[in-house]
């Protein structure tokens, strides 16, 4: 969050406005104000609250607030590459399944050849 923080007090430094001009305009204490710029949002009490302000406190020194939402969404929340299998590996557990499914098919027909072998051999199956 240190970098969303560093952009946003890079412009607010380049509008020229200081962290009481922009408690003034937006009404969001100093202390959070300082909070979102050094990173440290675990001061903002809430995630509704860390959201606004962000939003807010964008819109005030000219960045898109849609943006900075979406990078913030992106640093809490990263995609983890790491979910969804490769494709080979995806490939790899279908051809394991599809042995697994001839080996049980394969059983079970001999299984059945067995019983009925047995059953002739009995005498209940006069061929």
């Amino acid at each position: 969050m240190k970098e969303l923080g560093a952009i946003i007090h890079q412009a607010r430094k380049q509008k020229g406005l200081t962290l009481e001009d922009v408690e003034q305009e937006t009404r969001i204490r100093t202390q959070f104000l300082i909070a979102i710029e050094e990173g440290e949002l675990h001061e903002i009490p809430g995630e509704a609250y860390a959201r606004a302000f962000i939003r807010s406190y964008a819109k005030v020194v000219g960045l898109d607030p849609d943006e900075m939402m979406a990078q913030y969404d992106l640093r809490k929340n990263p995609p983890d590459l790491h979910d969804k299998p490769s494709l080979r590996e995806r490939r790899a557990e279908a051809r394991r399944r599809r042995r697994i499914r001839a080996v049980v098919i394969v059983l079970a027909g001999a299984a059945v050849a067995l019983v009925v072998y047995l059953l002739w051999k009995m005498g209940y199956f006069p061929l």
